[in-house]
């Protein structure tokens, strides 16, 4: 398995339909056609094995080998103790690297957290990620993945990873 380039943070319940493992992979491989190599992202019941320590393989993928982290913002991320935990961990580690521009937010569901002025004072994950540019997928989360205006959607994130992946490359 080839090490992830990007760490995709999510709540689980955001993919009961397993549609956000469908979007890893059509993202994963439109980045691949845009970059002519693989583009792996990681998802941790892709990618941690039977009988691993899966808090140390997140730990692992987070620290050591993810350039990107994606979260997908909803209501449940922004309750959920792990991603809390991964996206305070990333930030660290793009804190450390002099970096402000290594996570990709996807707007996955509608979370009023993020332009509730109040709320916002009281949570610095939200208030952190409110200032980031997001991906809009609201309205794209319930459309097939073979219509045009998803597919079109892919693409358009897909050069904006090639885009940011060569910017990490110019400052190394």
């Amino acid at each position: 398995m080839p090490q992830p380039q990007a760490f995709m943070s999510y709540a689980h319940i955001d993919d009961r339909h397993r549609r956000l493992t469908q979007f890893r992979r059509e993202l994963s491989d439109e980045v691949r056609v845009h970059l002519g190599r693989e583009f792996s992202i990681f998802q941790d019941w892709n990618d941690i094995g039977w009988g691993q320590n899966w808090k140390a393989r997140i730990q692992q993928s987070l620290e050591q080998e993810a350039i990107f982290l994606i979260p997908i913002l909803s209501p449940s991320f922004f309750n959920s103790e792990p991603c809390q935990a991964e996206l305070r961990a990333f930030l660290d580690k793009e804190t450390n690297l002099g970096r402000d521009d290594l996570v990709l937010p996807v707007y996955y569901v509608d979370c009023p957290l993020l332009y509730d002025q109040a709320a916002l004072a009281n949570n610095d994950l939200a208030r952190t990620i409110a200032t980031r540019q997001s991906a809009d997928w609201r309205e794209l989360r319930t459309k097939y993945f073979n219509t045009p205006v998803v597919m079109n959607a892919l693409v358009a994130l897909a050069k904006k990873i090639r885009d940011a992946l060569a910017r990490v490359r110019a400052q190394n």
